[in-house]
């Protein structure tokens, strides 16, 4: 039988056999030349490296100066010296006496040593990559003991992809010395199965510090190194011919592979295999002889990268949530990171960072702090310190600005720990922008920074003031270019530049005023969230600027004008304030809003909400009843049954029974009034659900509320179900206020409050409606929550009540909430459990999540949940799980996080979703969407896992392509559907035949 011998077996008994060869002839073979060049080692884990000879067996010979590997420990038994980080990598001057005494160090890529052999020679060390098998050295030895030091020429090599350039491959430059000659050298950088040849193979000899190698394409990865043709140290780097940028998006559809080294799934390397995806996230299949984990919240934290498991598992497989990261070592020894950035349908978005030297440290895109002009010194720019430490200490910041033709150049690279850098050439431009990234060492740079313009003379005094006369003359002047830089220069001043753009609005120059409104309309982007005062009042000027134009006055109410856009969009949706100003008036400011507003989002709201009243569908025009279906007056001969608000036998019953009675209704009157022939078969299908209700009421079984809400599948009746359901649940709070015990608290105090809802419970039978003076209401003691499980409770504001404490519904309780305004400082401000909560005019201000609850009702009128103050960058709106209900109207739900997760169906009417950082509307799989005249947006996309419902007059905002995403059946106006592009079609989208809003 034939045996066959891996690499790292015959390396094994190579290594073995020169164990037993006599060490001092194997000295005694190596010139002195030979032992002086620059060698590559590996020194595999529990073997030994001879330090004299540099050659490697698997143990050692007695009394000989060794260096052992294991444990991710490299120690020796002769002094070693730990040479400090080097603030540019690999050290230029290698000193005999420099570092500091050690037995022993941790292996890390780039560690540098420095060893004795007992006064008689020396050499050094370095580290430049660490596998599970084995650490890789480069290893030089000087037998003269009078040489104290060693010279690297050059001390860095950077090997730069130029495959989106005309000059295809890879570019290396170095900081040469004049009249030198240097040695280009290149190896491939095989897979460990590979038996390609991994010798250096001789490329060129150049003068100068640039040459480019045209014969490296495609995703073959090498190394190159370059020395000083007369001998000596150099530099090394790795290439890829076809290499994407660092933090590249890669788009990826189901079923593709990905080669991450190019970010391509066409050229033939795979490395990650995209299996299947689904809204909530993907599974990935890393290559053979590649390994893979996904990273803990903690560990993505951190610049390293933890150990990752053998590679060459089976088939392993790894579900990755969107926004989660996967580790990554590809087979030739380079590690990557992989974050899940999006889903959109069948196609994820993925960002990819590769270490191509073997290194998994990854450092974090520098954040500017600060940035300034300093006449005498030039442009300061001051970076923040990074919370990971020691990572952050071994690594610098490199400074780029951009040149007249828009390329990029290196201006400045600070030492290692150095966050203050000063760029004194920056003399000639008036405006210069900057761009920064990390440098660590052997381990690569970070993605560059977002670019920022700093102005030059811009003193923050006089010489500001200086160049804003300047920029506002050239902004109103006939020369083209003179407005461009004045434009950025505006741009660059900021708020010191507003006072006077508010003076040019009003100018009689057109261009400049068109220009100013332009400009300030930039400026007061982004104050959505938590705007300044200045920022409130820029948006109140530019409006009220166009409103003068337009002839407009007042704003019919203070929200128009609003510092928050989800608030002047629900003005534009709702016309709020049309009772006290004019239907016209309302249409007017739309008009202010659809042109002047900086938010996209509101421009688009009011747009749609005009549009909607010159078709005599607006809100403030329409005044929908229970059972004023268009559809009511039906066709000759024939009788409907009971409008279910009219049906005594449903008096008390649950919100999803009202629903499925209110469908099968709707469905029969909609029947009736098209005059079908399937009029009969519509009262067979409603008189089937009305038993269907009447039994789950009886009985308590899930399974017969489940089949009469399937009954009726008519999309147009199932939306009018649940808007006549909201409705009803208002009358009924009106019909029974009559019954009601009523308590007046004397002044603000929570504990007088919990005593009367205590004693509710002794007759829980008779409603009770509490009336709450201004004030604010503190918690009891230690507890932050009011329970209330039993019952029918009215809380009603009588001026401004604030609720320090947070409330829990449970057990089929019914509470409305009116006018009152709940922000506890920690914790849930509403729970439900099984229970209805009404909201009217309330709101709620959450630090984490505003509304959770599970197999509940919410309904909401007027009214917002938004973030607290001190709540983060994921706080969620509102969390409903199992068989939940949100009905709302003109309200608003605003978030950070996720604005409304998981409920099961939803009803928004003139109302505003908004997410700044993730999904506006994130379903189950098995949501209901029915949405009318109301705004969606979101910071990704708008609406995602929903599997029906009906949108018509609806605004869908996302930065995503496909800010919908459907799971089936969703109906949708093509009249009445506003977003800034054309919406890609869905297969799981269907076109209305009948518009919705003609009610």
């Amino acid at each position: 039988m034939t045996s066959i011998l891996t690499p790292l077996a015959l390396q094994t008994l190579l290594f073995t056999a020169l164990a037993t060869a006599p060490v001092g002839a194997l000295a005694q073979d190596r010139s002195v030349e030979e032992m002086r060049s620059w060698d590559d080692l590996s020194l595999p884990v529990h073997f030994v490296l001879d330090l004299e000879t540099g050659l490697v067996a698997s143990r050692a010979a007695a009394a000989r100066p060794t260096l052992t590997y294991a444990g991710g420990r490299l120690e020796s038994p002769v002094p070693l010296r730990s040479l400090p980080w080097s603030d540019a990598g690999p050290r230029r001057t290698i000193s005999r006496d420099e570092g500091d005494l050690v037995s022993g160090v941790t292996a890390e890529v780039g560690r540098e040593l420095v060893f004795d052999l007992y006064g008689e020679a020396w050499g050094y060390l370095r580290v430049t990559e660490i596998t599970d098998q084995a650490v890789q050295l480069e290893y030089c030895l000087e037998p003269r003991s009078e040489v104290r030091e060693l010279l690297r020429e050059p001390a860095r090599l950077s090997a730069r992809s130029n495959a989106r350039s005309s000059a295809r491959g890879v570019e290396l430059t170095w900081a040469a010395v004049a009249a030198r000659s240097y040695r280009i050298d290149r190896r491939p950088v095989a897979q460990p199965e590979s038996s390609a040849e991994r010798g250096w193979t001789f490329l060129a000899r150049v003068d100068g510090g640039r040459w480019l190698d045209e014969e490296t394409s495609g995703t073959q990865l090498v190394e190159y190194r370059v020395c000083d043709e007369r001998g000596g140290f150099g530099a090394r780097a790795r290439g890829v011919g076809d290499l994407a940028p660092d933090g590249a998006l890669l788009h990826i559809q189901a079923n593709e592979s990905v080669n991450l080294l190019s970010g391509r799934s066409d050229d033939g390397r795979s490395d990650l295999v995209v299996e299947f995806v689904r809204a909530s996230g993907v599974q990935l299949r890393p290559s053979a002889g590649a390994a893979a984990r996904i990273l803990t919240a903690s560990e993505v934290a951190e610049w390293d990268l933890p150990e990752i498991m053998e590679a060459g598992i089976p088939r392993q497989r790894l579900f990755v949530a969107a926004g989660r990261v996967l580790a990554l070592r590809l087979p030739e020894g380079a590690y990557a990171r992989v974050r899940v950035v999006s889903i959109e349908g069948q196609e994820v978005t993925l960002e990819r960072r590769i270490n191509l030297d073997g290194s998994r440290t990854f450092a974090t895109v520098p954040k500017l702090a600060d940035s300034r002009w300093q006449a005498g010194r030039g442009v300061l720019l001051s970076f923040e310190p990074s919370p990971e430490r020691p990572a952050s200490e071994r690594s610098g910041i490199l400074l780029e600005r951009e040149a007249s033709d828009g390329s990029w150049s290196e201006c400045t690279r600070g030492a290692r720990g150095v966050l203050d850098l000063v760029d004194s050439s920056a003399t000639l431009e008036l405006l210069v922008r900057y761009r920064a990234r990390r440098w660590l060492g052997d381990s690569g740079l970070s993605p560059y920074s977002e670019p920022v313009a700093v102005l030059i003379g811009d003193d923050n005094g006089a010489g500001a003031g200086a160049l804003l006369e300047r920029a506002l003359v050239d902004l109103g002047g006939s020369d083209y270019a003179r407005r461009g830089r004045a434009r950025a220069v505006l741009a660059a001043l900021g708020e010191r530049a507003w006072p006077g753009l508010r003076e040019a609005l009003r100018s009689d120059n057109v261009e400049l005023a068109a220009a100013a409104r332009e400009l300030l309309m930039q400026g007061a982007e982004g104050t959505t969230l938590e705007a300044a005062h200045e920022g409130g009042d820029l948006v109140g000027l530019l409006l009220g600027v166009r409103a003068e134009e337009l002839g407009a006055g007042l704003a019919p109410h203070p929200d128009w004008i609003s510092s928050h856009a989800s608030v002047r969009a629900r003005a534009a949706l709702c016309g709020t304030g049309w009772r006290a100003a004019s239907v016209e008036r309302c249409g007017l400011w739309r008009r202010v809003l659809a042109e002047a507003d900086p938010q996209e989002s509101v421009r688009l709201a009011a747009t749609m909400a005009g549009a909607l009243q010159r078709e005599g569908l607006g809100p403030d025009l329409r005044q929908a009843a229970p059972g004023s279906a268009p559809w009511q007056a039906t066709s000759p001969g024939t009788q409907l049954a009971p409008h279910p608000s009219a049906n005594q036998s449903l008096e008390g019953a649950s919100p999803w029974a009202l629903l499925a009675a209110l469908q099968a209704w709707h469905a029969l009157a909609h029947a009736a009034l098209l005059g079908t022939e399937g009029v009969a078969l519509a009262h067979e299908r409603h008189d089937l659900a009305q038993a269907l209700v009447a039994q789950y009421e009886r009985s308590g079984e899930e399974l017969f509320l489940d089949s009469a809400l399937r009954v009726t599948d008519q999309p147009l009746a199932r939306l009018r179900a649940a808007l006549d359901l909201l409705a009803m649940q208002g009358q009924a709070q009106d019909a029974d206020e009559a019954s009601r015990r009523v308590v007046r608290l004397a002044q603000p105090d929570t504990e007088r409050l919990v005593a009367e809802l205590e004693e509710l419970k002794r007759h829980p039978e008779v409603p009770l409606t509490i009336i709450l003076p201004a004030g604010v209401y503190a918690p009891l003691g230690s507890a932050r929550q009011i329970l209330l499980d039993t019952g029918r409770v009215h809380l009603r504001a009588e001026g401004a009540v604030v609720m320090r404490t947070g409330f829990t519904l449970m057990n089929g309780c019914r509470v409305v909430f009116e006018g009152l305004h709940i922000a506890p400082p920690e914790g849930v401000p509403l729970n439900l459990v099984k229970s209805v909560a009404r909201l009217e005019g309330c709101t709620v201000e959450a630090q984490n999540i505003g509304v959770m609850g599970m197999d509940s009702t919410l309904e909401m009128i007027q009214s917002e949940i938004v973030p607290g103050a001190g709540g983060g960058d994921e706080v969620v709106g509102l969390r409903l799980l199992g068989r939940s209900l949100l009905l709302a109207s003109e309200s608003r739900i605003e978030a950070t996080g996720i604005a409304v997760f998981g409920v099961r169906a939803i009803l928004l009417d003139a109302c505003v979703i908004l997410s700044h950082t993730r999904n506006a509307i994130e379903g189950n799989g098995e949501s209901e969407l029915w949405a009318v005249a109301s705004s969606i947006v979101g910071a990704k996309s708008a609406i995602v896992r929903v599997a029906g419902g009906v949108l018509d007059g609806v605004v869908v905002l996302g930065d995503a392509k496909q800010p919908i995403q459907a799971e089936r059946d969703l109906r949708l106006c093509r009249d009445h559907l506003w977003s800034p592009g054309d919406l890609e079609e869905q297969a799981s989208w269907t076109w209305l035949e009948r518009c919705a809003l003609h009610r």
